[in-house]
């Protein structure tokens, strides 16, 4: 009895261990397919909410979508910004700063 209650342990740890590797490498492709589903629209309605201004306060360009991240270039109050959009978050800096 006592074997078989170290080999279910056994058997337990390793189950525990292999679902632990699975689930962290799905994590990059999960994210990676949550960031596809970022539109044109959901991008300009974010960065105009970190701008504190209106969607037709904001001109956005070269709008590049990565495996995590989607970058683009925001044109507003006449000056220009490279940003980024990360887990739902906009990071926003003018070049050369």
């Amino acid at each position: 009895m006592q074997a078989m209650n170290e080999s279910s342990s056994k058997i337990s740890i390793i189950l525990s261990l292999t679902s632990l590797w699975l689930i962290s490498g799905c994590a990059p492709m999960i994210s990676g397919a949550m960031n596809m589903s970022v539109t044109p629209e959901i991008v300009a309605q974010k960065t105009a909410k970190h701008f504190g201004v209106s969607e037709s306060q904001i001109q956005i360009t070269n709008l590049q979508k990565e495996a995590l991240t989607t970058n683009y270039q925001v044109r507003t109050g006449g000056k220009l910004y490279n940003c980024s959009l990360y887990y739902g978050d906009v990071q926003c800096k003018q070049p050369g700063t």
